[in-house]
């Protein structure tokens, strides 16, 4: 009797994380196939055999998404994106976007100071940074937003 193997098809890397985040771009668009190919292997050497407690993580935390009043942290709204995951994606969602301040560097001496340690603290970081600018090239593509696409593709190729 011959022994037939099933067809197993490879999936990409565009393919998988399009699945993971629930959309994909068309076909058509200006997407990078390399590049992303590329960024999603640095997540996953970045986060390869990591192990964290996983938490409740906000997902797209920003100072626009925490209301206040009287100087006081009132709400924290839009949670769509919320899931469990690394502590410490919200902190590398903030630092993201370049504002001018090293935000992981700031959290990390305060935590110092403290006494708290994460271990694989820039790796998690870096990791989680990847994850995010495939989400923002896929995002991006799809809307045909390419100055958008080309900041993204810059931060990435700054993130090492």
């Amino acid at each position: 009797m011959k022994h037939v193997r099933p067809n197993v098809e490879k999936k990409s890397a565009i393919r998988i994380f399009s699945e993971h985040i629930g959309f994909a771009p068309e076909e058509t668009t200006f997407l990078e196939r390399r590049k992303f190919e590329h960024y999603y292997s640095m997540m996953m050497i970045n986060l390869e055999d990591i192990v964290f407690e996983r938490t409740l993580v906000h997902g797209s935390f920003s100072t626009y998404n925490v209301l206040t009043e009287n100087g006081k942290v009132s709400a924290v709204i839009d949670w769509q994106d919320a899931r469990f995951g690394d502590p410490l994606f919200d902190l590398a969602s903030m630092d993201y976007w370049p504002t001018g301040f090293n935000i992981p560097d700031l959290y990390e001496r305060f935590c110092s100071e403290r006494g708290i340690k994460y271990h694989d603290y820039n790796r998690r970081i870096i990791g989680c940074k990847y994850y995010q600018t495939l989400g923002n090239m896929l995002y991006f593509a799809r809307i045909d937003h390419y100055e958008s696409y080309k900041t993204v593709v810059d931060i990435a190729d700054n993130l090492e």
